[in-house]
């Protein structure tokens, strides 16, 4: 049996799998398998997904879209290493990944899944640097984003998705399926941080307006009474503004300025508090040139 299973998410990416897979198959750790969910893509994914002759590399196609999560969800339940290990299929790990979080997890079993520190690429040459620290709470900090970028830097526990447990991903929602479940982790489990940069994240379309309000909807319906009852009026309000600011962040990237306005408008009704610190935020991009027109991964 594997230790780890590795699971990436395919669709439409032809340009990108090869690298994501090379970087995989270099990887100093080789107790793996590794499985390739292609999400009905249209492209010439499957085409090459198939001509990997690597034995530790399994494919699988769906008949139909069903969205990041509905693809990891179907490798994890063909998974059966110990570890689950998340890759989006145009990010790439570096050499020591799995070795360094999979020591980091064995050394410290209080933390049933972790994250570690990343590089985001908005072009092909510049490097952003996302260093992560451990923190006390980090259901809070999912209060405000999530930053962890846990579908290339996430390990976990294979029985965290189990039923009784953490669960699988939520297939209902299009974005933020990730952020759910980190939420529903924290409640329960602390987050391991791996300091060291031991992946390379890019950052490749513009995720749809329609999209982020659909699944900022339905996130919030998922965790307002629960974060509510567990930290309070306030921490839920501060959440929900944080939501108003991922619709707003959205709506500017597609030149919608009266829609980003009323939903900027909101964040400052609903929470002063989060206001501020995404001034604070917008400012320290613009300072370190992070620009605030920054992409996100788009699934579509």
């Amino acid at each position: 049996m594997p230790e780890i299973s590795v699971i990436i998410p395919c669709y439409n990416c032809e340009d990108t799998i090869l690298h994501t897979v090379h970087s995989v198959q270099a990887q100093s750790f080789s107790d793996f398998e590794c499985i390739l969910v292609d999400d009905c893509s249209t492209d010439q994914t499957w085409d090459i997904l198939q001509s990997i002759t690597d034995e530790r590399f399994k494919n699988v196609r769906h008949d139909m879209n069903k969205g990041a999560a509905g693809a990891r969800n179907t490798a994890i339940r063909l998974a059966k290493g110990r570890y689950i290990a998340l890759l989006d299929s145009d990010d790439v790990w570096h050499v020591q990944k799995l070795k360094t979080q999979h020591f980091f997890m064995e050394k410290n079993p209080t933390f049933p899944a972790s994250c570690t520190s990343f590089n985001i690429y908005r072009d092909p040459v510049r490097a952003i640097p996302r260093l992560l620290k451990p923190k006390k709470n980090w259901l809070k900090e999912m209060l405000t984003v999530c930053n962890v970028s846990p579908g290339s830097t996430l390990m976990a526990q294979r029985n965290l998705f189990s039923a009784g447990s953490v669960g699988l991903f939520p297939e209902d929602m299009r974005r933020f399926e990730d952020w759910q479940w980190l939420i529903e982790y924290c409640y329960h489990f602390d987050l391991g941080i791996v300091e060291d940069i031991l992946s390379d994240v890019r950052l490749t379309g513009y995720a749809r307006y329609e999209n982020i309000v659909v699944s900022s909807n339905l996130l919030y319906k998922k965790q307002s009474t629960k974060i509510k009852n567990r930290l309070g009026t306030f921490p839920a309000l501060y959440f929900k503004a944080s939501l108003e600011y991922e619709k707003a962040f959205a709506a500017y990237h597609e030149n919608k300025k009266l829609t980003a306005l009323m939903h900027s408008l909101k964040i400052f009704i609903i929470s002063p508090l989060r206001f501020f610190r995404a001034i604070e935020r917008i400012l320290k991009k613009v300072m370190s040139r992070d620009y605030s027109r920054e992409k996100v991964k788009a699934y579509k």
